[in-house]
């Protein structure tokens, strides 16, 4: 929660200091998995990885700001999937970019709610009777986020089926390695 409001602080305010580094992504999303895990395992949701490539070009990223982004997403698929459910991460990439997917079968979001789902402070009614702690900040900092490095964010859901979120990164950021 205080991570969530210092960052959102500092999105409101334009001081973000981006610290782009060369990140091997693939490696971060299985050390996201990894991390991720020990709560999947409490609710014995099955965490899956697919990850088609053992090694894909390091791409130009903030590695502290693209972890918070995977880590939200992995971290809400988890709290928002039932008991006995799963939840898929994988990465890909398409032309010139990287696509990550974080898919559940958890509660799944309205259609009138996937409207403000990017929004500050927002939560969906689902996800309030689900989880009551949430602070609605985290896809507020994973959009800001995103498309402050050129890329987007996108979800398709369905109400009590699950939802899958959905990151393009371009390969522009990419670096030698």
């Amino acid at each position: 929660m205080v991570r969530a409001l210092l960052s959102v602080s500092r999105i409101d305010q334009g001081r973000v200091k981006d610290g782009p580094k060369p990140v091997d992504i693939v490696e971060m999303i299985k050390e996201t998995v990894g991390t991720a895990r020990i709560l999947a395992d409490k609710k014995s949701i099955t965490l899956n990885i697919t990850v088609p490539y053992e090694k894909v070009p390091l791409i130009q990223i903030d590695p502290l700001r693209l972890r918070e982004v995977l880590d939200n997403l992995v971290v809400n698929a988890i709290k928002y999937t039932p008991i006995s459910g799963k939840v898929e991460v994988s990465i890909n990439k398409p032309d010139e970019k990287y696509v990550i997917n974080v898919k559940d079968t958890g509660i799944g979001i309205s259609e009138d709610e996937k409207k403000r789902l990017f929004t500050k402070f927002f939560r969906a009614e689902k996800a309030v009777e689900t989880n009551p702690e949430g602070s609605g900040l985290g896809l507020y900092v994973v959009k800001s986020y995103v498309e402050g490095w050129g890329g987007k964010v996108q979800v398709e859901s369905v109400e009590g089926q699950g939802s899958t979120f959905t990151i393009v990164l371009p390969m522009l950021r990419q670096v030698a390695g």
